[in-house]
């Protein structure tokens, strides 16, 4: 496993990694020719050299954001009765947890951890290893600390986010605005786009890269926590520069499932036995066309 580990981090290395690499070759050392962390981290520690091990995310063209849906379908195919039962166990979990508005905190809490657990299943799948519906909980069993703390910082985030939302709200007085827009109708207000406010438009903006700017903290931590072994705090910074690095994929991707949605919706919402596995193996189809 270390060998399979470092011969795929020596094919996508960062370029910290090559520097380093050429530096130990100049001191008579090899480092990829140990059989085991051990005696690589021995290595590392007598020739005085780190090597960066962090993972590079790559940047992917805008079409990358269609094949992540691909290829998150190609994985459904492999196993779609377990990604089906997964699923459906996935959203059963997040509705009982979301009842009572206390405990809808620990649901956010614990999506990672769910999460994380799919991942683990996808990354086994892809390389055509057995997975089972109940790996779902298997990020509980590993890396469970690193995972929740994912999900705490999630959750800071969005409450920061929602509190600078209201700050906005009341200093500029937009609630009585606000509740004119609710009321009148959206559509009707988009027929009508030259009687919305200035400052509406301008705090619609703001609320939507807002809530983009927290989701990108969040979208591959709980693959990179989970499968690289990631701290939750790393993961969230490389999380958000995969993120915009990718931006124009994502924005593709989000195109292209919001039109599969509607379609989804057409046959009594049948279509969404389908759509929540493939909304659920995306993410995980997105970090192997960047990270891996």
């Amino acid at each position: 496993m270390a060998r399979l580990f470092f011969a795929r981090r020596q094919r996508h290395r960062h370029p910290a990694t090559e520097r380093n690499t050429r530096l130990l070759v100049r001191r008579g050392v090899r480092p990829y020719d140990t059989r085991d962390f051990q005696s690589v981290e021995q290595t590392m520690q007598q020739s005085d050299v780190v090597i960066d091990t962090t993972p590079e995310p790559r940047r992917v063209d805008a079409l990358g954001g269609w094949k992540w849906i691909v290829d998150a379908f190609a994985l459904y195919r492999r196993g779609w009765l377990q990604w089906t039962a997964m699923s459906g166990l996935f959203c059963v979990l997040l509705m009982a947890l979301s009842v009572l508005p206390l405990v809808s905190m620990a649901a956010t809490i614990l999506t990672p951890v769910l999460v994380a657990g799919m991942m683990e299943a996808a990354d086994r799948c892809r390389r055509g290893e057995p997975f089972a519906v109940m790996d779902l909980f298997n990020g509980f069993r590993h890396n469970t600390r690193e995972l929740v703390l994912v999900g705490v910082f999630y959750l800071l985030a969005w409450l920061v986010f929602v509190m600078l939302l209201v700050v906005i709200i009341t200093a500029f007085g937009l609630a009585p605005q606000l509740a004119a827009l609710s009321e009148a109708g959206l559509a009707a207000k988009a027929a009508q786009a030259e009687s919305v406010p200035r400052e509406l438009m301008l705090f619609g903006l703001f609320g939507f890269f807002g809530g983009l700017l927290v989701s990108s903290i969040y979208l591959f931590a709980p693959a990179l926590v989970m499968l690289r072994g990631m701290r939750a705090i790393e993961a969230m910074k490389l999380s958000y520069v995969a993120f915009w690095r990718n931006f124009l994929p994502v924005l593709v991707f989000s195109v292209v499932f919001i039109a599969l949605t509607i379609i989804a919706s057409i046959p009594a919402l049948l279509g969404f036995i389908v759509l929540i596995p493939l909304a659920l193996l995306t993410p995980y189809a997105a970090y192997v066309g960047i990270f891996e």
